[in-house]
């Protein structure tokens, strides 16, 4: 019984993916895990959120694991260990991958202000919007492309 929902589990990511490889505008993407010899763990996903265009997080690339940044990063919804305050995710129908990383790219450019995990980026984004946006270190290197 386990195997064949896993089976299933894997089968509908993958097409999940293909869907996703579809429509995709370049800014989700989701992989199988690559194995060190070379071949994709299918049972095992990374994926990735770009930063939103004209927002202080354009050009980094964020890998989620799931639901956490590494290395944190400095953003309202985002607590101080790289964890996403997933409150965010309440209130959206969100029934897919798909849904989920989009979810988390519109974090980033539009943070919830209703959900507080960084009580100092909180106040910096509302007391001080140019300020949040020249905020040096919201893209850290690493996640820079």
């Amino acid at each position: 019984m386990p195997n064949t929902f896993y089976r299933n589990l894997i089968k509908s990511a993958c097409s999940e993916k293909t869907i996703m490889d579809r429509r995709s505008s370049g800014a989700l993407l989701p992989r199988p895990l690559k194995r060190r010899d070379g071949t994709f763990d299918k049972s095992t996903w990374e994926c990735f959120v770009y930063g939103p265009k004209d927002s202080p997080w354009e050009n980094g690339i964020f890998k989620d694991r799931p639901f956490r940044f590494d290395p944190p990063l400095m953003h309202p919804n985002v607590y101080s260990n790289g964890i996403i305050n997933l409150s965010v995710l309440n209130g959206y129908d969100v029934v897919n991958l798909n849904d989920v990383l989009t979810c988390v790219q519109d974090m980033l450019a539009e943070p919830n202000l209703d959900i507080v995990a960084n009580a100092t980026m909180h106040h910096l984004y509302v007391k001080d919007r140019e300020a949040y946006n020249n905020y040096k270190f919201t893209v850290p290197p690493s996640c820079q492309s």
